[in-house]
Protein backbone atom coordinates (compact mmCIF):
# COMPACT_ATOMS: atom_id res chain seq x y z
CA UNK A 1 0.00 0.00 0.00
CA UNK A 2 2.50 2.33 -1.00
CA UNK A 3 1.71 6.16 -2.51
CA UNK A 4 -1.49 6.23 -0.84
CA UNK A 5 -1.73 8.53 2.53
CA UNK A 6 -4.90 7.17 5.37
CA UNK A 7 -6.35 9.52 7.88
CA UNK A 8 -7.20 8.02 11.13
CA UNK A 9 -9.83 10.17 13.10
CA UNK A 10 -7.34 12.76 15.14
CA UNK A 11 -6.38 14.09 11.78
CA UNK A 12 -3.43 13.19 11.34
CA UNK A 13 -1.45 12.18 8.76
CA UNK A 14 -1.28 8.11 9.78
CA UNK A 15 2.39 7.95 8.93
CA UNK A 16 3.85 11.26 9.37
CA UNK A 17 3.17 14.49 11.80
CA UNK A 18 0.03 16.38 12.43
CA UNK A 19 -2.21 17.72 9.42
CA UNK A 20 -2.33 21.21 11.84
CA UNK A 21 -1.30 22.44 14.80
CA UNK A 22 -3.27 24.55 17.37
CA UNK A 23 -0.86 26.34 19.04
CA UNK A 24 -1.42 27.11 22.97
CA UNK A 25 -2.85 30.96 23.87
CA UNK A 26 -5.72 33.01 23.53
CA UNK A 27 -7.26 34.53 21.05
CA UNK A 28 -7.99 38.22 20.23
CA UNK A 29 -11.23 38.48 21.40
CA UNK A 30 -10.68 36.96 24.66
CA UNK A 31 -7.94 39.32 25.20
CA UNK A 32 -10.36 41.64 25.08
CA UNK A 33 -13.12 40.44 27.02
CA UNK A 34 -10.40 39.78 29.77
CA UNK A 35 -9.11 43.28 29.13
CA UNK A 36 -12.71 44.84 29.46
CA UNK A 37 -13.39 42.67 32.46
CA UNK A 38 -10.33 43.66 34.33
CA UNK A 39 -10.95 47.60 33.58
CA UNK A 40 -14.76 47.23 34.36
CA UNK A 41 -13.41 46.13 38.02
CA UNK A 42 -10.13 48.45 38.13
CA UNK A 43 -11.94 51.54 38.21
CA UNK A 44 -14.66 51.55 41.30
CA UNK A 45 -11.23 50.32 43.02
CA UNK A 46 -8.96 53.13 42.03
CA UNK A 47 -11.73 56.07 42.80
CA UNK A 48 -12.15 54.65 46.18
CA UNK A 49 -8.36 54.76 46.58
CA UNK A 50 -8.67 58.53 45.37
CA UNK A 51 -11.45 59.18 47.50
CA UNK A 52 -9.63 57.39 50.84
CA UNK A 53 -6.12 59.70 49.56
CA UNK A 54 -8.46 62.92 49.90
CA UNK A 55 -10.01 62.08 53.11
CA UNK A 56 -6.91 61.04 54.96
CA UNK A 57 -5.50 64.87 53.54
CA UNK A 58 -8.23 66.96 54.59
CA UNK A 59 -8.41 64.98 58.32
CA UNK A 60 -4.56 65.49 58.72
CA UNK A 61 -5.29 69.29 57.44
CA UNK A 62 -8.27 69.12 60.35
CA UNK A 63 -5.68 67.74 62.58
CA UNK A 64 -3.59 70.14 62.13
CA UNK A 65 -5.69 73.01 63.01
CA UNK A 66 -7.44 71.18 65.95
CA UNK A 67 -3.92 71.39 67.43
CA UNK A 68 -3.17 74.78 66.33
CA UNK A 69 -6.55 75.88 68.25
CA UNK A 70 -5.53 73.94 71.49
CA UNK A 71 -2.53 75.33 71.34
CA UNK A 72 -3.59 78.69 70.94
CA UNK A 73 -6.58 78.50 73.64
CA UNK A 74 -3.54 76.87 76.03
CA UNK A 75 -2.04 79.83 75.71
CA UNK A 76 -5.05 82.26 76.45
CA UNK A 77 -5.77 80.13 79.34
CA UNK A 78 -2.30 80.12 81.09
CA UNK A 79 -2.46 84.38 80.78
CA UNK A 80 -5.02 83.82 83.41
CA UNK A 81 -8.02 85.87 84.00
CA UNK A 82 -5.93 88.65 85.71
CA UNK A 83 -4.37 89.53 82.36
CA UNK A 84 -6.90 88.65 79.84
CA UNK A 85 -9.50 91.20 81.36
CA UNK A 86 -6.67 93.54 81.22
CA UNK A 87 -6.06 92.98 78.14
CA UNK A 88 -9.89 93.38 77.31
CA UNK A 89 -10.33 96.40 79.10
CA UNK A 90 -7.00 98.03 77.56
CA UNK A 91 -7.77 96.54 73.88
CA UNK A 92 -11.60 96.77 72.95
CA UNK A 93 -10.78 94.95 69.24
CA UNK A 94 -11.91 91.85 69.59
CA UNK A 95 -11.64 89.35 67.65
CA UNK A 96 -7.21 89.46 66.86
CA UNK A 97 -5.99 87.56 63.69
CA UNK A 98 -3.02 85.76 62.89
CA UNK A 99 -1.70 83.78 60.61
CA UNK A 100 0.45 80.95 60.81
CA UNK A 101 1.53 79.08 57.10
CA UNK A 102 -1.10 78.07 55.10
CA UNK A 103 -3.72 78.77 58.01
CA UNK A 104 -5.19 81.70 60.43
CA UNK A 105 -6.83 81.85 63.85
CA UNK A 106 -9.24 84.30 65.37
CA UNK A 107 -9.55 84.85 69.00
CA UNK A 108 -12.38 86.59 70.49
CA UNK A 109 -12.69 87.52 74.34
CA UNK A 110 -15.73 88.72 76.38
CA UNK A 111 -16.30 89.57 79.40
CA UNK A 112 -19.97 87.86 80.49
CA UNK A 113 -22.25 89.18 83.85
CA UNK A 114 -22.55 85.71 85.23
CA UNK A 115 -25.73 87.29 87.71
CA UNK A 116 -28.44 87.78 84.73
CA UNK A 117 -27.63 83.97 84.70
CA UNK A 118 -27.70 83.14 88.66
CA UNK A 119 -30.55 85.46 89.88
CA UNK A 120 -28.94 85.95 93.13
CA UNK A 121 -25.72 86.40 92.31
CA UNK A 122 -23.44 89.33 93.69
CA UNK A 123 -22.76 91.98 91.26
CA UNK A 124 -20.00 91.87 89.28
CA UNK A 125 -19.08 88.37 88.90
CA UNK A 126 -17.70 87.82 85.63
CA UNK A 127 -16.24 85.11 83.63
CA UNK A 128 -14.68 85.57 80.15
CA UNK A 129 -15.76 83.88 77.15
CA UNK A 130 -13.11 82.45 74.67
CA UNK A 131 -13.03 81.48 70.93
CA UNK A 132 -10.49 80.51 69.10
CA UNK A 133 -11.36 79.62 65.82
CA UNK A 134 -8.77 78.39 62.82
CA UNK A 135 -9.20 78.33 59.05
CA UNK A 136 -7.70 77.32 56.19
CA UNK A 137 -8.38 76.16 52.67
CA UNK A 138 -8.63 78.00 49.88
CA UNK A 139 -11.32 80.98 49.04
CA UNK A 140 -14.58 79.20 48.28
CA UNK A 141 -13.89 75.91 49.66
CA UNK A 142 -12.29 77.23 53.39
CA UNK A 143 -12.78 75.44 56.13
CA UNK A 144 -12.76 76.18 59.77
CA UNK A 145 -12.46 74.44 63.76
CA UNK A 146 -13.65 76.50 66.65
CA UNK A 147 -12.81 75.55 70.38
CA UNK A 148 -14.86 77.42 72.90
CA UNK A 149 -14.06 77.89 76.73
CA UNK A 150 -15.14 80.17 79.98
CA UNK A 151 -12.77 81.48 82.30
CA UNK A 152 -13.52 82.60 86.44
CA UNK A 153 -11.28 84.63 88.62
CA UNK A 154 -12.24 82.65 91.80
CA UNK A 155 -14.77 79.92 91.90
CA UNK A 156 -17.52 81.36 92.79
CA UNK A 157 -20.60 80.57 95.05
CA UNK A 158 -23.96 79.42 93.10
CA UNK A 159 -26.95 80.27 95.18
CA UNK A 160 -28.29 76.94 96.53
CA UNK A 161 -24.73 75.65 96.21
CA UNK A 162 -22.03 74.37 99.15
Amino acid sequence: MTGFIRFNSTLKLSEGTPLYRREAGFSLIEVLAAVALVGILIIPLLSMFTGSIRAVLLAGQETKAVSLAQEKMEVLKGKGYAQLKKELQEQKSSPRREAVGDYWWETELKCLPLSHLFPGLEEGAEIIFLRVSVFWGEEGKQRSVSLVSYLGEDPVRLPGGP
